[in-house]
C-alpha cells in the first residue's frame, strides 16, 4: 500500500510539472499572445485548451493519495515516514516533453518532425522540465509530511484505553462477621435502675 500511495501522489505531480514547464516555455519564447496562439495551432497544441479535465483528475488523485495516507497513519501512529523517490521526478518529465513535442507535430503534420529539437521553444522547454520537476518533488515531500502529521494528530484524539490494574500484588480485604456479644451478656448493663436489696 505504501508504494501505491507514493505513486498516486507522484505521477499526477510529475505530469503537472511537465505540462506546466511545456506551457511556460511557449510563454517565454512567444510573449505575444497572438503569435503564441498561431505557433501553438500550427504545431498541434490545440488540444491544450481542453486540458482542464486532466488537471482536475490529477488533483483528485493527489487528494485521494493524501487521504489514504492520513487514514493509514491515524491507525498506526508509529508508522515510518514514506520516502518520495527523486529519480522519477528527474527522469520522466524530460522524456515526456521530448515525446510530447514530437507526437504533437507528427499527429498534426503526418510526417516525423526531425526539426523539433531545433525549434525555439525546445531548449527552454527541456531546461524548465528539470526546474519544475524539482519543484514538484519538493511539493510531493511536503504534502506527504503534512498528511502524516494530520494523521498523527487525528490519532491522538482517539479515546485512550484505560490502564489495566495489576491485582497480583494486592492483599485481599477481610471483614470479621462474627456476632457481637450482647451488652447484657457481659454483665455490664449500662444505665438502668438500681437493683433493690429486697430482690
Amino acid at each position: 500500500m505504501h508504494r501505491r500511495i507514493v505513486w498516486l501522489l507522484s505521477i499526477p505531480l510529475i505530469l503537472a510539472g511537465s505540462q506546466l514547464a511545456h506551457d511556460l516555455a511557449y510563454w517565454i519564447v512567444y510573449p505575444s499572445s497572438g503569435t503564441r496562439s498561431q505557433v501553438l495551432a500550427a504545431t498541434g497544441h490545440g488540444y491544450l485548451r481542453d486540458a482542464l479535465f486532466g488537471f482536475v483528475l490529477g488533483i483528485a488523485v493527489v487528494l485521494a493519495a493524501l487521504l489514504f495516507r492520513i487514514v493509514e497513519v491515524r491507525r498506526d501512529r508509529a508508522a515510518t515516514a514514506l520516502r518520495v523517490p527523486l529519480a522519477p521526478f528527474v527522469a520522466l518529465p524530460p522524456a515526456i516533453f521530448v515525446l510530447q513535442e514530437h507526437l504533437e507535430r507528427l499527429l498534426h503534420d503526418g510526417v516525423f518532425p526531425y526539426s523539433t529539437v531545433i525549434q525555439p521553444s525546445f531548449g527552454p522547454g527541456l531546461f524548465l522540465q528539470f526546474v519544475l520537476a524539482l519543484a514538484m518533488y519538493v511539493l510531493a515531500r511536503l504534502l506527504l509530511r503534512v498528511a502524516e502529521q494530520v494523521g498523527r494528530a487525528l490519532g491522538d484524539e482517539r479515546p485512550k484505553r484505560r490502564a489495566a490494574i495489576d491485582v497480583r500484588g494486592l492483599r485481599p480485604i477481610t471483614i470479621d462477621l462474627a456476632p457481637v456479644a450482647g451488652v447484657l451478656a457481659t454483665g455490664y448493663a449500662g444505665r438502668a435502675p438500681p437493683h433493690s436489696r429486697a430482690s
